[in-house]
């Protein structure tokens, strides 16, 4: 009877691990589309920058204007999506460390910290 309960509770703690990884692969995946589409946005905004300031220079003007705050927008710009892609990457490792290392009472977690320190 108890070895019962125990296999029925074994596996009901089993179901919920995995509908937890699932959540989790789906964060992971979200953050993965995000980090790329925040890259790829840099990139393009960066892009367009360098070419700006090239056409403006090889006229022989100097960045004024409409030009330097469209450019210094761009900046602007591109350090934000950096900054957001820094806190996507950060948020992605979170995720990933949840998700491999099965929360902090998990005796796979207890065994290596044990064989660490």
């Amino acid at each position: 009877m108890v070895a019962q309960q125990d296999s029925r509770l074994n596996a009901e703690m089993a179901s919920r691990r995995l509908s937890r990884r699932q959540v989790l692969s789906g964060r992971r995946v979200k953050l993965c589309a995000w980090s790329l589409g925040t890259a790829l946005f840099g990139l393009v905004l960066a892009g367009i920058d360098a070419e700006l300031v090239a056409a403006v220079s090889s006229g022989g003007n100097e960045l004024v204007g409409i030009h330097g705050a469209a450019s210094l927008a761009l900046k602007l710009l591109t350090l934000a999506s950096t900054l957001l892609l820094d806190v996507l990457i950060v948020g992605q490792h979170f995720v990933e460390a949840e998700v491999g290392g099965g929360g902090v009472g998990d005796i796979w977690t207890r065994g290596i910290l044990k064989k660490v320190f």
